[in-house]
């Protein structure tokens, strides 16, 4: 019976071990998002009109030799607009950063001036949704829905962008 039980702290030990936590994800993502950044000028961009907006956008690729490393997209629209950069890592999200900016008037309205800011960030490993810290900074619970919901949606947001450049490569 104690071997048994040995036996089954070792492997449960073992497991925790080769398991990376919440924060080991966190850190990886963040060296290879601040390599990415560091090497941008490098990169062949490539800059395509989207429509997926009220008032259109921007987006633009950044490609390693032929390995798509970041998109900034900007979607426009009439009391705001959405910033958001996505990086990749063998053409699967590694790191989305959402930036919304709300508005106080209608852009056709003289001056505009930002009355809000909204930031997603998203964490991905192998392209799976790892971590979420949402727009009031807080980490939202894998086992949540609105977790499920926006891993779909995110990760299905990235996929799009993709598929503007793919003939791009």
């Amino acid at each position: 019976m104690k071997r048994i039980l040995f036996l089954l702290c070792y492997l449960i030990s073992m497991r925790a071990i080769s398991q990376p936590t919440q924060k080991d994800i966190v850190t990886v993502v963040r060296a290879k998002v601040n390599a990415i950044n560091a090497h941008i000028e490098d990169y062949k961009k490539v800059e395509k009109e989207t429509y997926e907006s009220t008032e259109g956008g921007v987006s633009v690729a950044f490609f390693n030799k032929h390995d798509l490393v970041k998109i900034n997209a900007t979607f426009y629209g009439e009391t705001g607009k959405s910033v958001v950069e996505y990086y990749f890592e063998n053409d699967k999200p590694l790191f989305i950063f959402e930036k919304q900016y709300s508005y106080y008037k209608p852009i056709s309205i003289e001056p505009t001036r930002i009355r809000s800011t909204q930031e997603n960030r998203l964490y991905y490993e192998n392209g799976m949704l790892m971590r979420w810290i949402d727009d009031r900074h807080k980490e939202v619970p894998t086992s949540t829905k609105s977790f499920e919901t926006a891993s779909k949606v995110w990760t299905r947001d990235a996929e799009k962008q993709v598929l503007l450049f793919t003939f791009c490569k």
